[in-house]
């Protein structure tokens, strides 16, 4: 009686040291995925942040460029009501 008890409890851990180590690549196969999708999810939010850098500067440079004078009118007028 304990002879198939002893058995039973020997292939079973025969099959559980066998399906260690694929139990093993699958976890650092799956933890390998989770690494790379952080790590894109880090350079897609860098390149958003860039854009709206990007975006936040041509505001600006469009803003100031609408209140530069075009003409040597417009710069004479300018400078004869503010000054220099």
């Amino acid at each position: 009686m304990f002879g198939i008890f002893g058995s039973i409890k020997t292939v079973l851990m025969a099959v559980l040291s066998a399906a260690l180590p694929v139990l093993y690549l699958f976890g650092r196969k799956a933890g390998a995925q989770k690494e790379q999708q952080k790590t894109l999810e880090r350079i897609a939010e860098k390149e958003k942040q860039r854009a709206e850098f990007y975006k936040t500067l041509e505001r600006k440079n469009a803003e100031e460029k609408a209140n530069t004078p075009n003409t040597r009118d417009e710069l004479t007028d300018r400078l004869r009501e503010h000054g220099l």
